[in-house]
């Protein structure tokens, strides 16, 4: 299963996630109800407060998630289109 790192960003100072959780592929799995749950469950641990940025990443550090603020904006990226800008 992959691993992804759930980093916190709050001005110009992020917390990056050292750690990481195994979840499985958002891609393929979020339309199963045992994946959109370990998905939620992770992002409830990690939910930015006003301010914050989240920003998940997978092994190869290709960003995959941000969210904003609170209001999860989904980004999924094809993996020679992340981290590219």
């Amino acid at each position: 299963m992959p691993r992804y790192f759930f980093h916190l960003g709050m001005g110009d100072r992020t917390l990056w996630d050292a750690i990481g959780r195994d979840l499985p592929d958002p891609r393929t799995t979020l339309s199963s109800r045992m994946g959109a749950t370990r998905w939620q469950d992770a992002f409830s641990a990690h939910t930015p407060a006003p301010g914050q940025i989240l920003v998940v990443t997978n092994e190869d550090a290709h960003v995959v998630f941000v969210s904003a603020n609170g209001v999860p904006k989904p980004t999924f990226h094809k993996p020679h289109e992340a981290l590219s800008h």
